[in-house]
């Protein structure tokens, strides 16, 4: 299974597309004071809602199912879930058969944001704190789907409320800022309704002074990289008898900066070009072409908050080599 940074959507989808029926989510984030957290989600998917579809589907590809083939199916697939550590049962309510799936998972102390974080999705979420924007398909690397679009090729008619979808996050303190709605038994905690598609938006805050801005502009600080400045690029003295050349590269630290990321290239386009890791401020690039001009850049780069690789500025210079 994925990490919990996509489990808040990414379940409900898997099972969406797996059962091909009506499906109702709840998932809790209760956030401790420590920094731990624990996440629980339950899922509700009308069973004969599910069988239906899933015929339907079938029949839509020129192949025809039983209710008891399909119920026999999906009997088998309900094992892998549990292998996932998914636990999963069939429930009857007002005379209707559910499949219920409930899954948990603890988040250890200092992991929050690298739970949540996404790459490419706006996310920051702490002990007062919690902000989640951006399109829910990138959760799954999948924001160029039509999920309507594919069920309909499949011959289901899938609609934004066959699957609803919600969110509750829970604080060690009262909520005094939020864009969901605040539970009315419980002030710790906020209640988000998750779309099927499109953008999602989740904030809220414990934190007086805490806004929406305000948390966007923390993190883009926090995913800014100075980019470095280049002190020289010389290219060195090709020894007698030598079949390629080489160049030295000098450039500026970045303070808190482990790595560096050095690009080279004989078109100024970048075009087959070759990247070297360096992790000092001097860097020799070898094996070059004798008497030839390169394009070399260097950029700054490190490991987020979220656990997400990100980059400062490129910062470039030409050199020709030596015969």
């Amino acid at each position: 299974m994925k990490t919990m940074k996509t489990k808040i959507v990414a379940i409900m989808l898997v099972l969406a597309l797996a059962l091909t029926g009506c499906v109702t989510q709840k998932s809790t984030v209760v956030i401790n004071s420590d920094g731990s957290a624990k996440m629980t989600t339950n899922i509700k998917v009308d069973k004969q809602a599910a069988i239906q579809a899933y015929i339907q589907m079938m029949k839509s590809q020129g192949q025809t199912v039983s209710e008891a083939e399909v119920t026999a199916l999906i009997t088998l697939m309900l094992p892998k879930l549990k292998d996932e550590g998914i636990d999963v049962k069939t429930v009857t309510e007002n005379g209707k058969d559910y499949y219920v799936i409930d899954y948990s998972q603890n988040i250890k102390k200092g992991d929050l944001q690298k739970e949540f974080g996404v790459e490419g999705f706006d996310t920051y979420v702490t002990t007062d704190t919690f902000y989640m924007n951006g399109d829910v398909m990138k959760l799954l690397d999948a924001e160029d789907v039509d999920i309507f679009a594919a069920y309909k090729e499949m011959g289901v008619e899938l609609k934004e409320e066959d699957i609803q979808t919600s969110v509750t996050v829970q604080f060690p303190n009262a909520i005094v800022s939020t864009n969901g709605a605040k539970d009315a038994s419980n002030p710790n905690a906020a209640i988000f309704s998750v779309p099927l598609t499109g953008k999602i938006n989740m904030f809220a805050t414990t934190k007086a002074g805490v806004t929406e801005a305000s948390v966007k502009a923390t993190i883009k600080k926090l995913n800014t990289v100075k980019a470095t400045k280049i002190k020289s690029l010389k290219a060195n003295k090709v020894k007698k008898n030598a079949k390629k050349a080489t160049v030295t590269l000098k450039f500026k630290k970045v303070k808190g900066i482990k790595k560096y990321e050095v690009e080279y290239s004989l078109k100024k386009n970048f075009k087959k070009s070759k990247v070297k890791t360096a992790k000092k401020t001097t860097y020799t690039i070898k094996n070059l072409k004798k008497g030839k001009k390169y394009y070399v850049r260097v950029r700054a780069t490190k490991t987020n908050y979220a656990g997400n690789a990100i980059y400062s500025k490129w910062v470039k210079k030409s050199v020709k080599t030596k015969k």
